[in-house]
């Protein structure tokens, strides 16, 4: 570790609060510069563990006070004080004796109750625990904890005395301590800053809420009609079924509701915040009450409750819950299904009190300017109710239905926040008026990437805190005081999980713990395999003797296998017992299901099974043990029960468990309605908020937006934009969508290759042409002819498959031509010959070259068996040494293969020849950075999955994909491939899009000349395939086209 970085893990200590180790290694710098530094940040060091030091943050009180705080959080129960009013009470002292300021981004208060946390735990160890734990904590190698941990452990064992006990009564009465906090806190040695207005208020900083930053715009009561009568009101007032406005309801709330919660609720709202751009520029009295996630926020701890929430939780328990409910019970009458969809979305550890909500804006004398809210949850209601207050106008302006609702003490609004809004001017004099309102919401920010990092991290920290044994299993929502589902874990694998792999199973989890499932669309090669198995070991480790299902395609199996065994000899992940439906252990198989049988008739003791089995091996196995009710139902590749007439969907149906998991890279393959079918299955409960029939009608908004062209009308673009925000807010929670970002480049090259005369004189004798404009899907002769003219030849004479064609009006000479290559003739110069009868044979074999001068491997994937055989004939006439992994093949077989293309350097094999269906699941080729896809089909997420066995995990070199097409057959499919990665973007990923579609395919007519737009470092591979010209066919006069028509970026990259 260099100078700077020692400044910045000092410096990130000192802002979050957060220990932090590092390595006592010989580029760890000069450890006394290291001791100066910290000194001058009053922080701690400790020499543990073994070969580090831990960096502590500095202690927030003397001594003295540590212990009379210890001794009244741990002796609490026998003074009748609760842990919550320890807290505020601490919150209180400090606050008195410590200022905050811009350097320091958390609240002494954590720090001190992370040590009486621990003062807690140690007071009660036994003699051995201690000694062992004083090895190795970091906090006990700080005298002053270690002797108040002495101190406390010897008060546990004799009782305290009458003075002692008096004394800590005293301080929970009183709120103060004998002593003042530490004066550490006051000093600051470093140089300092003049706050900005983004740190006036230290750590609970809140944005403006507002979409707009321009000067503010304040409405005026004559442009609108006010409302004082209670009514719904939509957007459209001559269209009932459209989208809601607002729902007024005058006098919802009692006056005893409303005292009791504003005298508790109008302390909230301080000038401390960022909101002066909605009141004119002046800082106006408002104030964030619940969660708030920060994301704006410097602080590195996000997604918490506000200070004020942490400071007067018992008040808010006991004063506000009522008026919470009340609210709750309001919503979820009067609009009940953007209550079911928001109630669903929101993770339970956010709820305020079991409500929709999560947070409450409070204002008081607050007149805003025209703004629209962001950060709320789109497709639920914010809920405006006015506590208490004297005033005439102020009315809450909503310029989108022309109404200014006229809110007095008791009045309740729902309104779509998302709308623009604001007050109206106050007719009250200047200083003579009051009014306390607030505003209660879901904040999505909540459930961001960022707040998932902060669980990510603290669960972390928990593993790297605990003293005991890698080997144990522990509760990783321990770290999580708002969660109440235990995720357990062995303790070693958690350092192991990526990113990605951790925001899965947290999501999962939380899904299963409320008796639901979940869809974990993970990009391919994140490691969704790894994510099962950890959500399989907390549930068996909780339910011993429960059954749970895993289905996966039968090509996936083996992996599973593999994985198994790899972790639990890694991370000792145990599976209770796994039963594998597999050529491999067909035998197990059969014996363990026999075992089951048994079971379940009573003659052993029942111990639970995890069956893993393919989607065809379902029906058997339920009718082999009819008892089979799995808990948990896991689906890898999880896209098959999307479709209409899923035969896998009607098996399942028999289970009753509705914990189930959905494992997909792909959760929409080819329309909109399988995003529905999919969540349908996972969470049943979905068709209360919405409607298949509802779920269509906006999804036809989004297809007629992705169908339409540049020159649509704006009415279509925001018909499309509304339905988008329904369905991306509907499927929140039950969809995690995981990119991985940490991937090397990837380059997405659409490559267009020629024609040779021959492939065009076939296409008219065999009357192919009429297909040009759009082939259908089971045509396959012209993937064959475009991939060479003997191919299409061996396909109609049978030799790769079945066809009552004749070809006796082929020449003979073109017989003998295919009989020599099919007879494996091998001279490279009849090769060179025959191989410029395709351009995309003649593109292959360059680009199979190019990567092989580089030292580099490819892999090549094609969908048709005559084609791989000619490929790899090719390839092995050409020198290139490849290996071919085909359907026909067995598991045995292909594992071998894998593995020596793995092993095997780039001269001795550079290419591997791969069937897609079969190749492009549950198989990591990370050792080439090289993809052919020597034919795509018409749903790209099938070239997708292929293109993922190179670029995933494990890959740390740049990939680049090749993508060969040709105009006559490809053109239909390049359309097809591009507007459902455009619907894709749209229902997944949030970006509202139309098909990227290049110039060349956009209309159907034959490109002319070349067109070059992509990859300039592979200019001499361009200009060879450029340059060279395939055959012409002399009888018909056709001439053969270049090698390359065109290169272009393709859309995916």
């Amino acid at each position: 570790m260099q100078g700077m970085e020692m400044l910045e893990v000092l410096k990130s200590v000192q802002f979050s609060g957060v220990e932090c180790i590092v390595p006592v290694l010989p580029g760890v710098g000069n450890l006394e510069d290291l001791l100066q530094e910290a000194t001058k940040r009053n922080l701690r060091l400790a020499g543990v563990p073994a070969r580090c030091i831990t960096i502590l943050p500095p202690l927030p009180c003397t001594e003295d006070d540590l212990l009379t705080f210890a001794r009244c959080y741990c002796f609490s129960d026998g003074m009748g004080a609760s842990k919550g009013e320890i807290r505020k009470m601490l919150f209180d002292v400090l606050d008195d004796c410590v200022p905050l300021n811009a350097n320091i981004a958390y609240h002494p208060v954590d720090v001190l109750m992370r040590i009486l946390h621990l003062l807690l735990a140690l007071s009660r160890a036994s003699d051995l625990d201690f000694r062992l734990l004083s090895q190795s904590l970091a906090l006990l190698q700080l005298a002053e904890v270690s002797r108040v941990a002495q101190v406390l452990r010897h008060d546990v064992a004799t009782g305290l005395s009458e003075a002692t006990r008096a004394n800590a009564e005293r301080v929970l009465r009183e709120g103060q301590p004998k002593a003042i906090a530490h004066e550490t806190f006051h000093q600051e040695q470093l140089p300092k800053k003049e706050m900005s207005d983004d740190e006036i208020d230290g750590t609970e900083h809140v944005d403006d809420g507002a979409e707009q930053m321009t000067p503010a715009r304040f409405l005026k009561e004559i442009d609108f009609e006010i409302v004082n009568k209670s009514g719904i009101f939509f957007e459209d007032p001559s269209n009932e079924k459209g989208p809601l406005a607002a729902i007024y309801l005058k006098g919802a709330l009692s006056s005893h509701l409303c005292g009791s919660a504003s005298a508790v609720l109008e302390h909230a709202a301080t000038t401390r915040n960022l909101r002066k751009m909605l009141n004119g520029g002046t800082p106006p009295h408002t104030g964030i009450v619940g969660f708030y996630d920060y994301v704006n926020n410097a602080s590195s701890r996000k997604c918490r409750e506000t200070q004020f929430t942490r400071r007067n939780w018992p008040e808010i328990a006991n004063d506000v819950t009522p008026l919470l409910q009340r609210l709750d019970a309001i919503y979820r009458e009067y609009a009940p299904l953007h209550y079911k969809q928001q109630k669903s979305s929101i993770p339970e550890r956010f709820q305020l009190f079991g409500t929709a909500f999560s947070t409450l804006t409070v204002n008081r004398n607050f007149r805003t300017a025209a703004h629209a809210d962001r950060g709320d949850f789109k497709s639920g209601l914010g809920i405006v109710a006015v506590l208490d207050g004297e005033y005439e106008g102020c009315h809450l302006a909503i310029p989108a239905i022309n109404r200014a609702f006229d809110l007095k003490p008791g009045d309740v609004l729902l309104f779509n926040t998302s709308l623009e809004h604001g007050n109206t001017e106050v007719h009250s004099p200047a200083d003579m008026w009051t009014r306390l309102s607030i505003v209660a919401y879901f904040r999505t920010g909540l459930v961001s990437q960022a707040c998932i990092e902060q669980e990510e991290r603290q669960m972390r920290e928990l593993i790297l805190n605990d003293p005991r044994p890698k080997h144990d299993v522990v509760n990783l929502n321990m770290a999580n005081k708002f969660q109440t589902g235990p995720l357990m874990m062995p303790r070693t694998l958690l350092p192991l999980l990526s990113q990605a792999q951790m925001s899965a199973i947290i999501f999962a989890s939380e899904r299963l713990h409320r008796n639901s499932g979940s869809i974990l669309g993970m990009s391919m090669g994140l490691g969704k395999t790894l994510v099962a198995l950890s959500l399989i070991f907390s549930h068996s480790f909780q339910n011993r003797q429960d059954d749970l299902l895993v289905i996966t395609p039968k090509t996936i199996v083996p992996h599973w296998l593999e994985e198994i065994e790899k972790w639990r000899r890694v991370a000792c992940l145990h599976l209770s017992l796994s039963v594998v439906s597999s050529e491999l252990q067909q035998v197990d198989f059969e014996n363990a299901v026999l075992q089951y049988q048994h079971q379940c008739e009573g003659e052993s003791h029942k111990v639970g099974h995890c069956f893993i089995v393919n989607p065809e091996a379902v029906g058997p196995l339920m009718r082999r043990c009819q008892k089979l009710n799995p808990a948990l139902i896991i689906l890898d590749e999880g896209h098959r029960v999307s479709s209409k007439q899923s035969r896998l969907k009607e098996f399942l149906a028999q289970f009753s468990s509705r914990r189930r998991v959905v494992l997909s890279g792909t959760p929409v393959q080819n329309h909109s309605e399988e995003l529905f079918r999919l969540v349908e299955w996972v969470a049943p409960e979905v068709v209360l908020t919405l409607s298949k029939e509802s779920f269509c009608e906006l999804a036809t908004h989004i297809d007629a937006f992705v169908d339409s062209n540049a020159n649509a009308s704006d009415s279509l673009f925001k018909c499309a934009a509304r339905a988008q925000r329904f369905i991306l807010d509907w499927q929140k929670g039950f969809v995690l969508r995981c990119v991985d970002l940490q991937l090397p480049e990837l380059t997405d090259l659409l490559v267009v290759c020629g024609s040779s005369g021959w492939q065009k004189h076939q296409r008219i004798i065999f009357n192919l042409e009429r297909c040009s404009s759009s082939l259908q899907a089971c045509e396959h002769r012209t993937h064959h002819l475009s991939a060479h003219p003997l191919c299409l030849i061996g396909f109609i004479a049978g030799i790769w498959s079945r066809s009552n064609e004749q070809i006796e009006f082929l020449p003979q000479d073109e017989k003998n031509r295919c009989d020599e290559l099919l007879q494996n003739r091998q001279q490279k110069e009849f090769v060179e010959d025959i191989a410029s009868l395709s351009g995309k044979m003649q593109a292959l074999i360059n680009i199979v070259a190019y990567c092989q001068r580089r030292r580099e491997k490819v892999v090549v994937f094609s969908q048709y068996v005559g084609v791989q055989e000619l490929i790899y004939r090719f390839l092995i006439a050409g020198g290139f040494n490849p290996l071919l992994l085909r359907g026909r093949d067995s598991l045995d077989m292909r594992k071998k293969s894998i593995k020596r293309f793995a092993s095997l350097q780039s001269d001795q094999c550079s290419a591997l020849i791969v069937s897609t269906r079969v190749g492009a699941y549950g198989v990591d080729l990370t050792t080439a950075n090289n993809v052919v896809l020597f034919d795509s089909w018409w749903n790209p997420q099938v070239d997708a999955q292929a293109i993922a066995r190179c670029y995933r995990r494990n890959q740390v070199r740049q990939v680049c994909v090749f993508r060969l097409a040709t105009f006559f057959d490809d053109a239909s499919v390049i359309r097809s491939q591009y507007r459902k990665l455009a619907l894709v973007e749209s229902l997944i990923d949030g970006n509202l899009s139309r098909p990227k579609l290049p110039q060349l395919f956009a209309g159907d007519d034959t490109p002319a000349g070349i067109i070059q737009d992509a990859s300039k470092d592979r200019e001499e591979l361009w200009t060879t395939l450029i340059k060279q010209r395939l055959n012409d066919d002399a009888q018909s006069g056709l001439a053969g086209d270049s090698s390359i028509v065109a290169v272009l970026q393709h859309c995916g990259s």
